[in-house]
């Protein structure tokens, strides 16, 4: 016998007899299923929703500038973004457009809310946890411009994960328990997206050019 399994006697039924039920005991084995084999970490939740795709309104936060941080957090940049449907629908008014705001937006919203959540369970129980995130930018500007734009929608998730639930994910970061790994920038991969500043229908207010202005987490890992 071990933790998951044993053996116990008994003559209650479905006991074997010859003549008389319950005159004699029969052994009993029985066995538990592993906790491992039934039971999911917080991580392997998390992973389920990975990619979380964390979009932006163009050249956002901050606009017209270099600067490669910002005191914005996504959370604001998400509010002042989804506050735009009605103007992005008056401009470019589709089901796509729609949809994006109401499911893609929000729903990667709601997501990251939901992931932040289970990290923070994750590193109360005593792990560490690391987190890899990645910028994209739609073409409409050079690619260094486009970089440092990355680097600030980066930095307004890293000043979500301050404020988050009072600052409690920042004391594990700040101990190092929680790391935030920034991979390098990520090119533009659709060939559908405008670079044309003048045709902002399509380099600004299309649906490919909204897929593009993004960061994600690819990937949540439990040190």
């Amino acid at each position: 016998y071990d933790e998951y399994s044993g053996y116990f006697s008994s003559n209650r039924s479905p006991s074997i007899y010859e003549d008389e039920e319950n005159c004699c005991n029969d052994v009993f084995s029985f066995k538990y299923p592993k906790k491992d084999s039934i039971i999911l970490t917080f991580i392997d939740t998390i992973k389920k929703h990975l990619p979380i795709k964390l979009y932006f309104h163009n050249d956002e936060p901050d606009p017209r500038t270099l600067e490669i941080s910002t005191d914005k957090t996504y959370k604001e940049s998400y509010l002042s973004y989804y506050i735009l449907k009605n103007k992005y629908l008056k401009i470019n008014p589709s089901k796509q457009i729609e949809d994006f705001f109401e499911k893609t937006l929000k729903g990667n919203y709601n997501k990251l809310n939901l992931t932040l959540n289970y990290v923070l369970e994750t590193l109360e129980k005593g792990n560490m946890v690391e987190l890899h995130i990645k910028g994209f930018a739609s073409p409409l500007y050079k690619k260094q411009y486009n970089t440092n734009l990355s680097k600030r929608r980066i930095s307004s998730f890293m000043n979500l994960i301050n404020s988050f639930e009072n600052g409690q994910l920042k004391s594990y970061w700040d101990i190092g328990k929680l790391k935030i790994v920034e991979l390098p920038f990520g090119e533009n991969q659709s060939q559908h997206v405008s670079d044309n500043p003048e045709d902002r229908k399509k380099s600004v207010y299309s649906k490919d050019a909204m897929l593009e202005r993004k960061i994600e987490i690819v990937e949540i890992i439990e040190l």
